[in-house]
């Protein structure tokens, strides 16, 4: 038996009498963590990246929860690096294949569209979270697909509709401000994006949000694994308004309905916005806010035609 192992046990036993766990429980949870990254590495062998995934984010759980706890001794840093390193390594397998991580899941090219919009749609309209995008422009809907695109990349193409206003000259103004603080989440963080904690003297403003992951205690980051895989990004902005629908109106089984039947907002196509990759490299998208709304405009292509181009899933 090592010899510092009871030293250890009685450091544990101290630092437990001071925070209320229990050794035997951290002991039984480093064992499962283990276990968990055994399971993991056998999975990723068979190229099972979702169950791989879920075992290292278990492990990952658990180590930290006890190095947390004041275990230090029992689970060294370099353990936790190391289980850290076979998450990228995991990562970047399932990448190759044409996966992307969407949290604690991968997504696949044929749900990509789908997840990308309920993501993106979940930012916009959590609750009790302060809307990020620049002028608290927020859309009324959000729609994605992709498709396919060299070297593991992808075209997106986004449909977005937002509300049109009495004043006709707000409009394109609050297009623009939803279209760049898109373009800022595509190609600064791959749309990965966090929830800070509560505003501390201000609790009533909700949480904070922005892109890009925090290691800030209490934060929940949402990654998603398109940072430097977009190779072309499309963005139709679309005016919506509300449908007026007068006279009696039915529902589905012929009773009286007290809300329009069908969509409840018209969409008439407003612009397409295209950025690709190589053109958005140019620019430092880790400070967007420094990058003038003029060099940006310089870089894309924009149309008044038909929406964008749409060669993979529709959502």
């Amino acid at each position: 038996m090592d010899a510092r192992r009871p030293v250890i046990l009685v450091a544990a036993a101290a630092c437990c009498a001071a925070c209320g766990c229990s050794v035997i429980e951290t002991v039984e949870g480093t064992g499962a963590a283990r276990r968990a990254i055994r399971r993991g590495e056998e999975a990723h062998e068979q190229g099972d990246y979702i169950e791989a995934f879920a075992a290292y984010r278990e492990a990952d759980r658990r180590l930290s929860a006890a190095r947390a706890a004041g275990y230090t001794m029992m689970v060294p840093a370099s353990e936790i690096e190391a289980l850290r390193s076979l998450m990228e390594r995991l990562e970047e397998d399932a990448g190759s294949e044409g996966y992307v991580r969407f949290g604690d899941r991968f997504v696949g090219e044929e749900g990509l569209g789908r997840a990308l919009a309920d993501e993106l749609a979940a930012i916009f309209r959590a609750r009790q979270v302060r809307h990020f995008s620049h002028g608290r422009v927020v859309p009324e809907s959000m729609e994605a697909a992709a498709a396919n695109a060299p070297d593991g990349a992808f075209d997106i193409a986004l449909s977005v509709t937002i509300r049109d206003v009495d004043d006709p000259s707000t409009f394109p103004q609050d297009a623009w401000s939803l279209v760049r603080f898109l373009l800022e989440g595509a190609f600064g963080h791959g749309f990965s994006h966090r929830y800070e904690p509560m505003f501390e003297l201000r609790p009533w403003l909700g949480r904070q949000a922005a892109w890009g992951l925090s290691a800030r205690p209490g934060a929940d980051n949402r990654p998603i694994g398109l940072k430097g895989r977009i190779d072309r990004l499309s963005i139709g902005v679309h005016r919506g308004r509300r449908r007026e629908v007068s006279g009696p109106r039915h529902g589905p089984f012929g009773f009286e309905a007290t809300d329009a039947i069908g969509p409840y907002w018209q969409r008439e196509h407003y612009r397409t916005y295209i950025m690709r990759g190589e053109e958005a490299e140019r620019l430092n998208w880790e400070r967007a806010d420094r990058i003038p709304d003029a060099t940006i405009l310089g870089l894309i292509t924009m149309g008044d035609g038909g929406e964008p181009s749409r060669e993979g899933e529709t959502e």
